[in-house]
C-alpha cells in the first residue's frame, strides 16, 4: 500500500476518533476547534480540474482581531456529511433554519420529519435550549422570542409579527409550536350574532403559519381552554378546544380536536386523562378586545365538563406574600415570601399537585396538595432596598425560570434584571445573562396572567 494511502487513513482514523470523543459529549467547544483545526491540515481537497490533491490549509492559523479563524470555503466541501450536520447542530438555533438557503440537499434534510440532520438536532437541542415569548405591549400582534442557548450561555432575540393586529393571546405551545388566539376585526355578524374567533398555529424558528379551520361556535364569549400536543414521532400536532356550556344558547360543552394529519376537526366523546391550561373568555368584547378573563381550569373528559381551579392553597391569593405563580399541566408552583426568622423575609417556592377528586370540591373536584419547598437560592434573601421589584415565574418540562426585575422606566440608567434557571431534578440554580433587549417580561401586574410563556424548542418540527 502507497505510503500516501497509509498517511491518508491514518489521518482518517484520527479524525474519525476525534469525532467520536465530541459525539460521546467529552469534547466541546475546544474539541470542535481541535477537530477543525484538524481537519484543515490533514484533509485532502480536490483541485478543480480534479487531477490532483492537495492540503488545504486555514486560512490563519491563529487567533487575533484581523483574522476571526475564518476556515478556507473549500474546506467545507471535503468533510465528512456527518461531521458537517454535528458542526450545524450547535449552530445557534435561529440560524438552523436558515441553512435551507444552502441547497436543495440541505432544505430537503431540515424539511423532512426524520432526517439524518433533524434527529441530530433533536439529540443535541431538545435539552440544551429554550424559548421565552413576550407580546409587545406597545404593538399589537408584534411577539419577541428570545431562544437561550444552555451550551453558548447566551440569548439570541428576534421579532416576530403574527400579520394580525388583534391578535390578542398565546393560549398553548408544545414541541416548538405556539398555538395564537385572535379576534376578528369585527366581533359580529350583521345579524348580531358573534363570530368565531381565529386559532394559529406558528413555528417559533421558521416562522411559518397555519390558520386552523373556523369552528363556528368558538366565539371567544364563553371560557375556553385550548391545548396543543405535538407528537414526537410524527411530527404532527393536535388542538384541542374545551369550553363551557352557554345557558338558553343551545350550544353545549364538549371538546373538539383539530388533527394536522386530516387537517380536520372531530368532536371528542372519550380521552384518558384530564387535561390542565388556561380558559380564555372575552365577555366584554365590543368594549375593548384586550379586557380578557383568564383562568387555570382542567377539562375533565369523563365529565364532559370544565373546571376553573380553586385556590384553596395558602399562600395563594395573598396577594402581598405571592410574587407569582406558574403552572406546569398538574403542578402548581409558587413564589412566596416566608418568614423563617423574625423581620427577615425569605423566598422559597411552593410546589403542589392537583388532586383530581369529584368529591372533594362540588365545585371543582380539585384540591391542591402540596409536595415540596424549593430554596431559592442566589435570590433567597432580598436586599434591604426602597425600590419595588416585579417577579416573574415561569415553568416548562423539568425547569423554571425567575427573571426580577426593577420598577424604574426601561430607558432609565437604574433600571435592571437578573435571571435564573432552576432544574428540577438536580435542584441547582443558574444565573443567566441578562436578555439583549430590554423589552419588558412581565405583563401588567394587577391582572393574574402573563403576557410571556417559556417554551421547549424543536425547530425540526414543522408545520403542516
Amino acid at each position: 500500500m502507497a505510503t500516501g494511502n497509509l498517511d491518508s487513513l491514518k489521518a482518517a482514523q484520527s479524525l474519525r476518533d476525534k469525532l467520536d470523543a465530541f459525539i460521546a459529549g467529552t469534547a466541546e467547544a475546544s474539541g470542535m476547534k481541535s477537530i477543525l483545526e484538524f481537519a484543515a491540515q490533514h484533509v485532502p481537497v480536490a483541485e478543480k480540474d480534479h487531477t490532483s490533491c492537495k492540503q488545504i490549509q486555514t486560512t490563519c492559523g491563529h487567533s487575533c482581531p484581523q483574522h476571526k479563524e475564518v476556515m478556507s470555503p473549500a474546506l467545507w466541501g471535503a468533510l465528512p456529511k456527518d461531521l458537517l450536520q454535528i458542526v450545524f447542530a450547535r449552530l445557534p438555533l435561529a440560524d438552523i433554519s436558515r441553512l435551507r438557503c444552502l441547497s436543495k440537499e440541505w432544505k430537503t434534510s431540515i424539511e423532512t420529519a426524520h432526517s439524518e440532520f433533524n434527529q441530530v438536532c433533536e439529540a443535541i437541542n431538545s435539552r440544551n435550549s429554550f424559548a421565552l415569548i413576550t407580546t409587545d405591549g406597545d404593538q399589537h400582534g408584534i411577539f419577541w422570542v428570545r431562544v437561550f442557548d444552555m451550551n453558548a450561555n447566551r440569548w439570541h432575540e428576534f421579532e416576530f409579527e403574527s400579520g394580525d393586529k388583534y391578535c390578542v393571546a398565546l393560549v398553548a405551545h408544545d414541541g416548538g409550536l405556539v398555538c395564537l388566539l385572535s379576534l376578528p376585526f369585527e366581533s359580529r355578524f350583521s345579524d348580531g350574532s358573534s363570530k368565531p374567533v381565529i386559532l394559529t398555529v406558528w413555528n417559533l424558528l421558521t416562522r411559518e403559519k397555519h390558520r386552523l379551520p373556523t369552528l363556528v361556535h368558538l366565539d371567544g364569549s364563553t371560557s375556553t381552554m385550548v391545548h396543543l400536543v405535538v407528537d414526537s414521532q410524527t411530527k404532527h400536532y393536535k388542538v384541542g378546544v374545551a369550553k363551557h356550556s352557554r345557558p338558553f344558547s343551545g350550544v353545549q360543552e364538549g371538546a373538539h380536536i383539530y388533527d394536522s394529519e386530516s387537517q380536520q376537526w372531530s368532536e371528542v366523546k372519550k380521552f384518558p386523562r384530564v387535561i390542565f391550561g388556561m380558559s380564555y373568555s372575552w365577555p366584554r368584547w365590543g368594549m375593548d378586545a384586550e379586557m380578557a378573563d383568564v383562568h387555570p381550569c382542567r377539562y375533565d373528559f369523563a365529565e364532559a365538563r370544565l373546571h376553573k381551579l380553586n385556590r384553596k392553597v395558602e399562600p395563594w391569593g395573598e396577594d402581598d406574600i405571592v410574587k407569582d405563580f406558574a403552572f406546569l399541566q398538574d403542578r402548581l408552583f409558587l413564589l412566596h415570601e416566608c418568614e423563617i426568622e423574625p423581620d427577615t423575609p425569605t423566598y422559597r417556592i411552593s410546589e403542589y399537585r392537583a388532586d383530581v377528586n369529584p368529591g372533594s370540591d362540588h365545585q371543582t373536584g380539585t384540591n391542591w396538595l402540596f409536595e415540596r419547598t424549593h430554596s431559592c437560592g442566589p435570590f433567597e434573601n432580598p436586599p434591604v432596598s426602597q425600590t419595588d421589584y416585579f417577579f416573574d415565574l415561569f415553568a416548562y418540562k423539568g425547569f423554571l425560570l425567575v427573571c426580577v426585575q426593577n420598577k424604574e422606566p426601561e430607558d432609565s440608567p437604574f433600571h435592571h434584571q437578573r435571571l435564573w434557571l432552576y432544574d428540577l431534578s438536580t435542584c441547582k440554580w443558574r444565573d443567566l445573562p441578562n436578555l439583549v433587549k430590554h423589552k419588558e417580561v412581565s405583563g401588567d401586574p394587577d391582572i393574574v396572567y402573563h403576557e410571556s410563556i417559556l417554551c421547549e424548542l424543536r425547530p425540526w418540527h414543522m408545520l403542516r
